[in-house]
C-alpha cells in the first residue's frame, strides 16, 4: 500500500494557528508546509501573518489579559496574543528567506530595554542581524533605511550611552551602520559619523565605534 502523503498548502488559519503554538522550534506541520510549497507563494503568505507582528501590552491588567488568553487557546485564531506570536515566528521565517518584508515586523517587536524582552528575544535579534546582512534582501532594504536608521539610533541610545550594550544589540547595530553606509543605498550617513567619533573603554560600544570608522574610511 502506498503510504505517501502529498502535503498541501494550508490556509492561512492553519498555518497561523500552528505557528503560534510552535515554541522554540518548528512544528512538523510548518517544516512540511515550507517544504512543499513554493517559495514565492510562501513568502506571500508568510509576509501577510508577519503583519500581525506587535509588541507585547506592559499594562498589568493587560498582562493578565494576556495570561488568561494563553490558556485559553484554542483552534481559533482571532485577535490577541497568539496572532501577534504567529505574526513574529512568520517574519522570522520570511527573514531567514531573505525577504525584506520581514524588516518593520521584526523591528516593531525588537525591544532594547532589557526587563521588557520576550523570551524570543535573541530569536527577533539573530532574524534581523541575518536579515540585513543578506545580499538577496539588501535591494528590498533601500526603501527601508529610515527604519533601520531609527533601529540604530534607539540600540546606540540605550542607556543613555553611559551603559555597554550587549554583544548582540552591537551585532545588530553594526549591521544596521554596514546597510546605511553601503554603495548605492543612500542611507543618513549622520549616526555612522557620530558613532565613528565616540571613544570608549566599554568593549561593545568601542567595537561598535571601530566598525563605524572603518565603513567610512571605505
Amino acid at each position: 500500500m502506498d503510504t505517501h502523503i502529498t502535503v498541501l498548502a494550508p490556509g492561512m488559519d492553519d498555518l497561523r494557528y500552528w505557528l503560534a503554538n510552535e515554541d522554540w522550534y518548528l512544528s512538523g506541520y510548518t517544516r512540511k508546509w515550507l517544504q512543499h510549497t513554493p517559495p514565492e507563494e510562501a513568502a506571500e503568505v508568510l509576509a501577510e501573518i508577519a503583519a500581525d507582528a506587535q509588541p507585547e501590552p506592559r499594562g498589568a491588567w493587560q498582562l493578565f489579559l494576556l495570561f488568561l488568553t494563553w490558556f485559553s487557546l484554542s483552534g481559533s485564531i482571532g485577535p490577541g496574543p497568539a496572532r501577534r506570536k504567529a505574526g513574529i515566528r512568520a517574519a522570522v521565517l520570511l527573514a531567514r528567506m531573505g525577504d525584506s518584508r520581514a524588516l518593520e515586523p521584526l523591528v516593531r517587536v525588537y525591544e532594547t530595554v532589557r526587563w521588557r524582552q520576550s523570551r524570543y528575544h535573541e530569536l527577533i535579534e539573530s532574524a534581523l542581524i541575518r536579515l540585513l546582512a543578506s545580499p538577496s534582501a539588501r535591494p528590498g532594504l533601500r526603501p527601508h533605511v529610515s527604519v533601520i536608521n531609527d533601529l540604530a539610533r534607539r540600540i546606540w541610545s540605550l542607556g543613555g550611552g553611559r551603559r555597554d550594550l550587549d554583544p548582540g544589540a552591537a551585532d545588530l547595530l553594526v549591521a544596521a551602520l554596514k546597510v546605511l553606509a553601503s554603495p548605492g543605498v543612500e542611507g543618513d550617513l549622520t549616526l555612522v559619523r557620530e558613532i565613528a567619533g565616540f571613544h570608549s573603554t566599554a568593549r561593545c560600544r568601542a567595537g561598535v565605534a571601530e566598525a563605524a570608522r572603518s565603513l567610512l574610511r571605505r
